[in-house]
């Protein structure tokens, strides 16, 4: 078989995989009970979410088969994330692509295969929500929805692990911004014994002047600079945007509705059809704020600081 081509965007699409620092890392509930439910609602025996990587799939989590990872050129996989939607392969025996691979000359070998790409939010296909099946077979089209939308569950926890990284190096970013305006602030201090002492020395007559001067000034500048950055930052003013509660429930609720119905889970959003109200509360500095709604009303909150 002929290996499948590369995307267009294949550097970026690496690198936005590699920053998320999810290859070879341990098994995780989240995905785990995804694979699980999707090899449940198509009925197959085999589901998998991979990864693509330069030249292997790795497989994240993973039900019907022992294998971690396979290699790339003779992945089914690698031909998904090629596309926006889902591939299915009903008889992978009469499919040009894949009648020669080798997984599926074998007996048993692979003769299904259906696969959602898993694509970011800024449009990289990092790998697939797939399952496969040795008997040729078709999936119904609540079974097709279903697959589409648990492949969005998937893409959510890879965008929430790729946001809780940049949230880490951000707080790691200022909790070290923070140590260095300390130093500063104890190198001003121990600067400003010697800086009034040289001041002074600007009143001894016996002192040339000419040598003291023009260098005391700005010097002085300088360490008051240097305590106003060390000092306590300004309160930070309340910046008020709209936020469309109603319309994000919804979404979160349409999102998990497909998980739900499989466990038999009812999902109530309460967002509407009685007054209620939600506290906003801030750092201690911070004022606090209250959100409320009505019926009749859109639900919206004052959020978010400049």
């Amino acid at each position: 078989m002929r290996p499948p081509p590369r995307p267009a965007n294949e550097a970026d699409r690496l690198r936005v995989l590699h920053e998320l620092d999810i290859l070879d890392t341990a098994a995780e509930s989240d995905y785990d009970d995804v694979v699980t439910l999707a090899s449940q609602i198509c009925g197959v025996p085999m589901s998998l979410v991979s990864l693509i990587d330069a030249d292997r799939q790795w497989f994240k989590a993973r039900i019907g088969l022992d294998a971690t990872e396979t290699s790339r050129d003779v992945s089914f996989c690698a031909h998904a994330i090629l596309g926006k939607d889902l591939m299915v392969v009903s008889d992978a025996a009469t499919d040009a692509r894949f009648a020669d691979h080798p997984a599926v000359t074998q007996n048993p070998g692979i003769r299904f295969y259906a696969g959602a790409p898993l694509v970011t939010t800024d449009g990289f296909a990092l790998g697939t929500l797939c399952v496969v099946d040795a008997t040729p077979r078709r999936l119904s089209l609540a079974q097709l929805q279903a697959l589409r939308a648990l492949a969005r569950q998937v893409n959510a926890q890879l965008e929430l692990r790729r946001y809780g990284m940049l949230l880490a190096r951000n707080l790691g970013r200022l909790h070290a911004l923070e140590r260095h305006l300390d130093d500063l602030g104890a190198l001003a201090h121990l600067l400003r014994g010697p800086l009034t002492a040289l001041r002074a020395g600007l009143a001894d007559e016996t002192v040339d002047q000419a040598l003291i001067t023009p260098h005391a000034e700005p010097l002085g500048r300088l360490f008051d600079e240097l305590l106003h950055l060390a000092g306590p930052a300004p309160a930070a003013a309340l910046h008020l945007r709209d936020v469309d509660l109603a319309t994000l429930t919804q979404r979160a609720v349409d999102a998990v509705r497909p998980i739900a119905d499989a466990k038999n889970l009812p999902v109530l959003n309460t967002t509407t059809g009685r007054p209620w109200c939600m506290p906003i509360r801030y750092a201690s500095s911070r004022p606090s704020a209250t959100c409320c709604s009505t019926p009749s009303s859109t639900p919206r909150a004052a959020a978010g600081w400049r």
